[in-house]
């Protein structure tokens, strides 16, 4: 279902964006925080609904030269839990 969702987006972008129209896949690789999460895990886990905002204010705000067709927000402490370096 997600490449699916991913295809579709991609597609979009390629048909609307020469029409001015910018299409964006946003995915969001965390549990949001919100009342109900709050009981799912440790609060320094929870993805901020207001940073979430904040990126798709941003995606919003590009210049048509540089429009990304997706983007993806992740929780830094993921990288840690899965042992990603550079």
């Amino acid at each position: 279902a997600r490449a699916a969702l991913r295809s579709l987006g991609q597609s979009m972008f390629q048909a609307y964006g020469p029409m001015g129209i910018h299409v964006c896949n946003i995915n969001i690789g965390g549990i949001i925080d919100s009342p109900k999460t709050r009981q799912w895990t440790k609060k320094e886990e929870l993805t901020n609904p207001t940073e979430i905002a904040e990126q798709f204010l941003n995606v919003y705000k590009q210049k048509s030269t540089v429009w990304s067709y997706e983007v993806n927000l992740t929780p830094g402490f993921t990288s840690r839990k899965v042992n990603m370096r550079m």
